[in-house]
């Protein structure tokens, strides 16, 4: 493992076991089966922010090779995501913001910047319509009560 993976690696266990009640944690250990996210919802989706930040700056700056292992990671935690939420809206965002990341890191692999900086657009007018509507149903379950 190259030495800079196996500290953001480390550093996503620590944030893992530093933030997740260790209740949370026992319990999720023994209830999920495989291939369902571990790590709560709000977890992937710090996750997601910060690897979308890492994307964006590795794309300004046209580092590729970092942006190739953002994106991948971002893709990936899209992808873990789907399990957060059964409503086939959500999940469409998910897999959308998976493949669009996905696509960007094919764009950097070939260090094609531009196309990767539409993607990111793409990728930001997902993650906001989801959160538009998935926040909004939230919101207003919480003001009646639900």
């Amino acid at each position: 493992m190259r030495p800079f993976a196996a500290l953001v690696l480390a550093g996503l266990v620590m944030v893992i076991i530093s933030v997740v009640p260790r209740d949370a944690t026992a319990s999720a250990a023994g209830l999920l089966g495989p291939g369902q996210p571990v790590a709560p919802e709000e977890m992937l989706m710090l996750w997601h922010d910060r690897a979308y930040g890492q994307l964006k700056l590795a794309i300004l700056k046209k580092k590729a090779q970092r942006g190739v292992e953002q994106a991948w990671l971002l893709a990936e935690l899209a992808n873990a995501n789907q399990g957060h939420n059964n409503d086939p809206r959500y999940k469409a965002f998910a897999a959308s913001l998976s493949k669009l990341a996905a696509d960007a890191a094919g764009a950097l692999q070939d260090e094609k910047f531009d196309p990767a900086k539409d993607l990111l657009r793409q990728m930001d007018q997902q993650c906001t319509a989801c959160h538009d509507q998935f926040r909004n149903d939230d919101d207003a379950k919480t003001q009646q009560g639900d």
